[in-house]
């Protein structure tokens, strides 16, 4: 019982593993394809300005508890100087963050105009028959709804993810440097989300997989009504039409539902973990101070940095949220542009000139699989041995024995 216990145990990690890697190989393809070299220059440069910005921000809190210690001690030198520090560090943050925020808006208009441009590329690369074939991957709704995904994340890992994932080093490194044991009841905290991150992540690419298919294939049918909507209209099909879908996007919509919510849910452990880890860090600091061993210049900075280390794990989890809510999206994107194309245009393809042609058919044969297969004991041929020729202007039908 035991070695099947730690089997179920081990495959579940391989699944967490394994989820999250799919999660990581689809950001790295819209890394690859949507994001160049010059936007890529300027995520460089955002990080650099927003590691200092944080540098600056994050010495608020210490300078704020040398002031106050000086203050408590009647160091009157010892509290100007503090002051006056945090006077120029609220200069320099305010630089910083100017200039972070102005390569964020560089690097989402580089990357606007790329994903426009590969999009279309990879879309039209295909072959008419694949379009045809993989017509419920190749879809304008799939397209439209994959690049609104993506724009999601790059906003989200921006705006939220770089700020957020700098905020939380940084301020577990200074907690490290300050007060080692602050700073493990922090690492505590932050293993914890990890760990119900992972989890979170393996449910929603299991869970989402089938109700993007259903989403997809009801986007398709919508399609389809539309541009053959005379159709539709004349066969008396409106009504039943509108009908049968909403029955179908409800149903849908509920299942979505209650996968968030389900997810939602799972995140209350991850709440609590940060707030145990701040209560933590500050008992500890407290009694530290109660008992001579610390000053309030180092109370205030820990006290600080547990918080802002908390609050980022909750930045986090909901950029997470974010990436998971856009990942099914982006794997349908991924898979549709990705498809392998069978025919492909020569290297040196001859070009024809802009003038009329003769279309010409030599000895073509066409024949495919039918229920009269056995009846007639081989396939059914279409075509066989067809060889004409359409002049400029002339136009030509082929007519079966049904008339089609």
């Amino acid at each position: 019982m035991e070695e099947d216990e730690a089997v179920v145990s081990g495959s579940k990690l391989t699944d967490y593993v394994g989820s999250m890697r799919a999660t990581v190989q689809v950001l790295s393809w819209c890394w690859k394809e949507f994001v160049n070299a010059r936007a890529r220059g300027f995520i460089v440069h955002l990080i650099f300005w927003s590691f200092l910005g944080h540098i600056v921000s994050l010495s608020y809190p210490f300078l704020m508890g040398v002031g106050i210690d000086g203050l408590i001690r009647h160091h009157a030198a010892t509290a100007l100087a503090a002051s006056a520090f945090t006077a120029l560090a609220y200069g320099a943050g305010s630089m910083f963050e100017w200039r972070a925020g102005r390569l964020i808006e560089l690097t989402l208009g580089e990357n606007l105009m790329t994903l426009e441009r590969r999009v279309n590329e990879l879309f039209f690369s295909k072959e008419l028959g694949l379009h045809l074939e993989e017509g419920g991957k190749l879809t304008q709704e799939n397209m439209e709804k994959g690049v609104n995904r993506f724009n999601s994340v790059q906003h989200s890992l921006l705006f939220m993810g770089v700020d957020s994932s700098l905020s939380l080093l940084l301020s577990w490194s200074m907690l490290t440097v300050l007060s080692p044991m602050a700073s493990l009841i922090v690492s505590v905290a932050v293993a914890g989300n990890l760990l119900v991150s992972l989890h979170l992540n393996r449910f929603i690419t299991i869970a989402m997989d089938p109700v993007e298919r259903r989403f997809r294939a009801l986007a398709r049918r919508r399609g389809e009504r539309w541009l053959g909507v005379e159709r539709v209209v004349t066969s008396g099909r409106a009504l039943a039409e509108v009908r049968e879908m909403d029955q179908e996007f409800d149903s849908m919509l509920r299942e979505d539902r209650k996968i968030w919510l389900t997810y939602i849910r799972g995140t209350i452990p991850r709440t609590i973990l940060s707030g145990l880890s701040v209560t933590g860090a500050g008992l500890y600091a407290g009694y530290q101070v109660w008992a001579g061993h610390m000053t309030m210049a180092s109370l205030i900075p820990i006290l600080t940095w547990a918080g802002i280390a908390s609050q980022q794990m909750r930045f986090l989890a909901r950029c997470e949220r974010e990436i998971n809510w856009c990942s099914p999206s982006l794997k349908s994107l991924q898979a549709a542009l990705t498809l392998l194309t069978r025919v492909s245009e020569p290297a040196h393809a001859v070009e024809l000139a802009d003038a009329p042609v003769i279309v010409e058919f030599d000895n073509v044969c066409h024949s495919y699989d039918h229920a009269r297969r056995h009846a007639l004991g081989h396939q059914v041929d279409v075509l066989a041995g067809l060889s004409f020729k359409i002049e400029p202007g002339e136009k030509v039908a082929l007519v079966g024995p049904s008339g089609a």
